[in-house]
Parts: C-alpha cells; sequence; structure tokens
C-alpha cells in the first residue's frame, strides 16, 4: 500500500477532546480502490473521525477511483452503508457535510482515458494538493503509477504538492 499523507493538524485534539482540532490544509485526497473492502473497513471510518473531530479540513475532497459503474451519488450512497457497516450510526447532517464532498471517476487502474478524467475533475476542484492512496492489491501500482505519469498527475500544480 502506497501512501503519502496531508501536512498534520497544528494541533491534535487531547483524548476526550474531540471537535477541536485544528484542521489540516485542505487538499483532494484520491483513492484509487475506492469501491474496494480496505476504503470501507478502514479509510472511511478513518476519514469520517478526522471530519467528526474537526481535523479534516472543511475544502478537502474526496475523490474516489475505481473500475466499478457508478458516480458521485453511488458512491456516497455505497460509503454511507460502508460507514453504517463497520463504523456504527452516522449522523444524517455530518454526513451531509462530508458526502457532498466525495466525488467518483470511473477508469481503469492503468487506463489513459480514466486518469485523464481523474486529472480533469481535480483541476475543476482547484486544489493544488493532492494526496494519492492506493487501496488497490500491489500488482495494481505500476500501471496505476505510469497512467498517473502519462496524465500529467505526478507533478505537483503550482502551489500544491503531490
Amino acid at each position: 500500500m502506497t501512501t503519502a499523507a496531508c501536512p498534520p493538524p497544528a494541533s491534535a485534539p487531547a483524548a476526550g477532546d474531540e471537535g477541536t482540532a485544528t484542521p489540516a490544509d485542505a487538499c483532494a485526497f484520491v483513492i484509487f480502490g475506492v469501491t474496494g473492502d480496505l476504503a470501507a473497513r478502514k479509510l472511511m471510518p478513518a476519514l469520517w473521525t478526522l471530519h467528526r473531530q474537526g481535523s479534516l479540513h472543511p475544502e478537502t475532497r474526496i475523490v474516489g477511483y475505481a473500475r466499478s459503474d457508478g458516480d458521485d451519488a453511488s458512491l456516497r450512497r455505497d460509503l454511507r452503508n460502508a460507514l453504517h457497516e463497520h463504523h456504527g450510526e452516522v449522523s444524517d447532517d455530518a454526513w451531509a457535510e462530508l458526502a457532498s464532498r466525495i466525488h467518483y471517476v470511473r477508469g481503469g487502474y492503468d487506463d489513459a482515458d480514466g486518469h485523464a478524467d481523474l486529472a480533469e475533475r481535480l483541476q475543476e476542484l482547484r486544489l493544488a494538493r493532492r494526496l494519492f492512496y492506493t487501496a488497490t492489491p500491489p500488482d495494481t501500482y505500476a500501471g496505476i503509477a505510469e497512467a498517473m505519469d502519462h496524465a500529467g498527475l505526478c507533478a505537483a500544480p503550482e502551489g500544491g504538492w503531490v
């Protein structure tokens, strides 16, 4: 699993003091394999917790990328169902805040057209900081990296990072 991280929050909440953290800088958090088990069981609950603690910047966007058919609405529905299953109760108001920041791009892991669509979506979001997380089998990493490079996703936008 390959990861990069958004800068840590300026201050993390003390134990039992959730909701007072300073959020990290806004970024686009791209999850390759967003429709898979790892995203459902581990990533979404972690992002939900960060959101609920106030540690996820309100302008941060979660961009899911996978081979499965779908769109923004279906990904939001599926992630909420997974969150409910793996994390428990989900507040409607808090979910609405986070769900509006979740987007979906469909494409194969080594698909140039899919990665071009991803690059276009990221341009539309106008976030110069981009984190890419591969929640996919290791044999997909090389194809993902090559397709990202071909689509210009390995270079940081002006003023940002990858």
